[in-house]
């Protein structure tokens, strides 16, 4: 292993730690507080998003990384393929703890499958995905960047949390 993957792997450990305390945290109230005026994305929705995009994530580093395909997925709803914004429009039904569970197993899956990377992995530019990468950045820049929007959102959620007043 490389100090460059270890490295991802603290980073991606401690903010999914992270995240998923944060989220396992909320209250149905604090679930329906809005971000800011530029956005206006519920604490719920980004919750929701993040819940959808976990497994979607994993699958695609699967494949990224030509590994084997996880023992075990928990997305609790089937495939979930659409991209949208975070304001959601329609109807779902994963609530926070699903979110907590689908993050707190994606962590372990993709954990274990980043400590089979090495820097020859890391260095492979993987195929534009829609979301994930345009195509044009090597395999650890990329996970890095999903590291970064992760982090996004979690700064998002307790910004909300702030301004009402409440602890982050």
């Amino acid at each position: 292993m490389s100090t460059h993957i270890d490295t991802l792997i603290v980073k991606f450990e401690k903010l999914n730690t992270e995240l998923v305390d944060f989220v396992s945290g909320l209250s149905e109230d604090e679930l329906k507080l809005a971000g800011d005026e530029q956005q206006s994305a519920s604490i719920g929705e980004v919750v929701v998003h993040l819940g959808e995009g976990a497994p979607e994530v994993l699958g695609w580093l699967v494949g990224a990384t030509n590994s084997p395909a996880p023992t075990h997925r928990h997305d609790g709803h089937g495939e979930h393929h659409h991209h949208h914004h975070h304001g959601h429009d329609h109807d779902h039904h994963q609530g926070k703890d699903d979110v907590a569970a689908a993050l707190r197993d994606s962590l372990a899956q993709v954990v274990a499958l980043l400590r089979t990377l090495g820097d020859e992995q890391l260095a492979v530019v993987p195929p534009a995905a829609p979301g994930l990468t345009d195509g044009t950045k090597p395999l650890g820049e990329v996970i890095d960047v999903m590291i970064g929007h992760q982090a996004e959102h979690l700064a998002y959620m307790r910004g909300a949390l702030a301004r009402s007043g409440r602890d982050a």
